[in-house]
């Protein structure tokens, strides 16, 4: 039987959208909530979804130490498979199914493989290797294993790199060709001696290479045992020499041992080297198949065949070259890239052929299908929430990552469309910190300077006009700000020299400005009130002071101003209590603080029971959390939701008010619930449907994996699942997208559910991870026998 998984994803649009998407794959990371609702209700619950991050380059070797290895946008290189010599360069030599972060902080833009090495071209033109360093297959001059990457020692900058076998060549900046290892003397890259300029390379096996020039004319060098170097005859040569025939290729491949085959613009296949249309030596390009259909050539270690990308259905199609038949897979066989044999399930998914393996008992199964968190990929040493809208920081990076709804360009990236995963935003530009509102996103950037993008309706961008700008925009005013704020539809800050300034929406005078007139840009907090804190929410604003008193603003229909009273305010009005705050957060109609012990205090709307002291009643004035529990952090979500999270001071324990973020690990509440499930935490971040944790020296949240193998004959499916984290439990149900159905499971229980007469079979995993997040996976697996 021989079983594929059907790799094209409906859900995931432009999976093979451009020239080069099929050579595309997407590292499937973690969980994040996709809201379903503006406002929490009972018994609901948050239909998480996975993300992807595209591996940009994948390249493959494929021999008995196969792996491989792909960049990703943001530069990082990951690799996985066998790990012998270290040429996965993750700083080991133990092999790994999964991939693996390169061992760099080098942002590269293309990578390549040979047999046990690895080679990447970083953004400023350095080469740098690792893996297997016999005779100085790595350009470093040493002649030793690496098992994370070392540079190359080119005397100049390269624009091109690649491997073959046991060599790697480079095109340098100035059109130079060098060249190290196999077949390459000395410690240093050999300059090749040649006039000739070549826009691509194509590394060989047993120490050949081709090349092309812009307008197709190929060259080739090195060994010619079996005529694969197409110059009309067997004899080495030392530097690239024309292909014979005078043809002009779009495409040139290593299509198997000892062989190259190019693809011309007219579709037309030829082939020299080893076994060639029936001839052991074919030391010129021969015609194998006239106007064939091909777009593309993948590079391949077939004995017989070059395939690559059918141009009509994006279907693999190989070409024998002993015959010049032609086979095109099945519809449901769509390769994202051919010698990987890797695809992408429905379910989001990677999978590749090489972990398909036989059980004891004769089955297939894929192992190790893994789901990963794209926060703790990402390093996420700070997120920042928004209702629709989120984003990251790395350490060491100020750079912002965002994805979500993206309505009215917020997320900065040129236009309005979803993303689903995080992607690099505002152009690169490096944030000191960001606030997200409603569909728009302001920053603080490495001047002091405020910049903001997206939705403008009440004119929260600050630059003077209620236009949308789907790219950040300054802030008018020349202000410096050391923070931001943003609510629903208006924002505040302090600057530099302690001044307070809010703009957009002022209704019931949330702009604090003794107005409740709608401003275009920046406008002074009336009182000339120094805060050390300032905080927004829905129509409202508060700022804590040095002396740990705090003031007010805005709307107060719950008394959210905390005065006593219901009456709003469009200036300034002290919280009417003795307390003396060191910290305070801010829900929707609702605030809480902490003072000087860690007490709670809290007051507002206590619909949900968000004030925690007991009841559903409105405080007017704070009043007292029902606790002896003391907390070091506090944290609300600052728009519409009614949940309290606080990290408690002795044991890091993490406790929950208000509106439940997931019914299954508490309901709503008045008084702080334990979580019990959940590990310790340094820090917290109340966020739409879910909680995001933080331990001291790790990134922000680290949600659920889950492991395989999945088990298939010929007419059943065996999904046998391990949920990693100890607090996690599944369910998984056949036909059906309710979790409310679920009999939550923990450990590995195996299910054998049956497929279709089409080998169709559609199943929906949900796991309630240690989070108190509900994951979601919709798997449509096509099996074809």
């Amino acid at each position: 039987m021989d079983a594929h998984l059907l790799a094209l994803s409906s859900t995931t649009p432009g999976l093979i959208s451009d020239n080069e998407s099929f050579k595309a794959l997407y590292l499937a990371y973690g969980v994040g909530s996709k809201n379903w609702s503006s406002e929490q209700q009972e018994g609901s619950y948050s239909a998480s979804e996975k993300f992807l991050t595209r591996l940009e380059n994948v390249q493959n070797y494929d021999s008995s130490n196969s792996f491989k290895c792909a960049t990703v946008a943001n530069g990082d290189a990951y690799c996985w498979g066998n790990n012998n010599v270290g040429q996965l360069g993750n700083g080991t030599t133990t092999a790994s199914d999964l991939p693996v972060k390169v061992n760099s902080t080098k942002k590269f833009v293309q990578i390549t493989l040979g047999h046990e090495h690895s080679c990447a071209l970083d953004d400023q033109g350095d080469v740098y290797c690792w893996g297997r360093g016999v005779n100085n297959t790595l350009g470093n001059g040493l002649n030793v294993d690496q098992s994370s990457p070392v540079r190359v020692l080119l005397p100049s900058s390269a624009k091109l790199v690649e491997a073959g076998s046991f060599a790697t060549c480079a095109i340098a900046t100035d059109d130079k060709i060098y060249c190290w290892g196999q077949g390459f003397s000395g410690p240093a890259p050999q300059q090749l001696s040649t006039s000739e300029i070549l826009t691509s390379l194509q590394g060989g096996t047993n120490d050949a290479w081709c090349g092309l020039k812009a307008a197709g004319e190929a060259f080739c060098w090195g060994n010619n045992t079996y005529g694969q170097l197409g110059v009309g005859d067997t004899t080495y040569r030392a530097g690239p020499t024309a292909v014979i025939g005078g043809l002009l290729f779009s495409e040139i491949s290593s299509a198997g041992v000892n062989r190259f085959c190019g693809l011309t613009s007219d579709g037309n296949v030829y082939c020299w080297g080893e076994r060639v249309m029936g001839n052991s030596v074919q030391p010129s390009p021969v015609l194998v198949k006239g106007s064939s259909t091909l777009a593309y050539l993948f590079d391949s270690m077939s004995i017989n065949e070059v395939c690559g990308l059918n141009a009509t259905s994006s279907a693999r199609e190989c070409i024998g070259t002993d015959d010049g038949s032609s086979t095109v897979s099945e519809s449901d066989y769509v390769f994202i890239q051919a010698d990987t044999y890797c695809g992408l399930t429905n379910d989001h998914f990677l999978i590749c052929k090489g972990d398909i393996a036989t059980s004891g008992s004769g089955l297939k199964y894929i192992g190790n299908v893994s789901l990963y968190s794209f926060l703790n990929d990402l390093e996420a040493e700070k997120v920042f929430v928004g209702e629709y809208d989120f984003c990251a920081q790395k350490k060491n990076d100020k750079r912002i990552y965002c994805w979500g709804d993206n309505g009215s360009g917020g997320l900065g990236l040129g236009d309005s469309l979803e993303r689903l995963t995080p992607v690099l935003s505002a152009g690169g530009m490096e944030f000191k910190d960001i606030t997200i509102g409603e569909e728009f996103i302001c920053g603080i950037n490495l001047s002091d300077e405020a910049y903001c993008s997206g939705s403008n309706w009440t004119g929260v961008l600050g630059n003077n006009t209620t236009t949308d700008s789907n790219v950040f925009v300054p802030v008018s005013g020349g202000l410096k700000f050391k923070s931001l704020s943003a609510a629903y539809a208006h924002v505040c800050g302090i600057t530099l020299s302690g001044e307070t300034y809010c703009w957009g929406q002022n209704q019931s005078g949330a702009l604090g400005d003794g107005t409740t007139t709608d401003r275009l840009v920046p406008t002074a907090v009336s009182g000339g009130h120094t805060f050390k804190k300032l905080l927004a929410s829905s129509y409202h604003s508060c700022g804590l002071k040095e002396d740990g008193s705090v003031y007010c603003w805005g709307y107060n229909q719950y008394g959210q101003l905390g005065i006593g009273t219901t009456v709003d305010s469009s200036t300034p009005v002290k919280v009417n209590t003795s307390v003396v705050f060191k910290d305070m957060t801010m829900g929707g109609d609702h605030a809480c603080g902490l003072d000087s012990d860690g007490k709670a205090y809290c007051w507002g709307s206590n619909f949900r029971g968000q004030l925690g002291d007991g009841t559903n009643t409105d405080g007017l004035v704070p009043v007292a959390v029902q606790t002896s529990l003391r907390f070091d952090k506090i944290s609300s979500f600052n728009v519409w939701y009614g949940t309290t999270c606080a990290i408690e001071k002795d044991q890091h324990q993490v406790y929950c008010w208000g509106a439940s973020l997931n019914q299954s690990l508490y309901a709503n509440s008045t008084s702080p619930v334990h979580l019990a499930e959940l590990a310790s935490a340094s820090d917290l971040i109340v966020a739409p449907d879910s909680l995001l944790l933080k331990n001291s020296g790790e990134p922000f949240i680290k949600n659920f994996s889950m492991s395989g193998p999945l088990y298939f004959n010929a007419s059943t499916v065996n999904l046998e699942v391990t949920v990693k984290n100890p607090y996690s439990k599944y369910c998984i149900l056949e036909n059906s997208v309710d979790a409310n159905t679920c009999s939550w499971v923990e450990g590995v229980v195996p299910n054998t559910y049956n497929l279709q007469n089409n080998g169709f079979i559609k199943l929906t995993l949900f796991v309630r991870d240690s989070k108190g997040l509900i994951g979601k996976a919709e798997s449509q697996l096509v099996f074809k026998y």
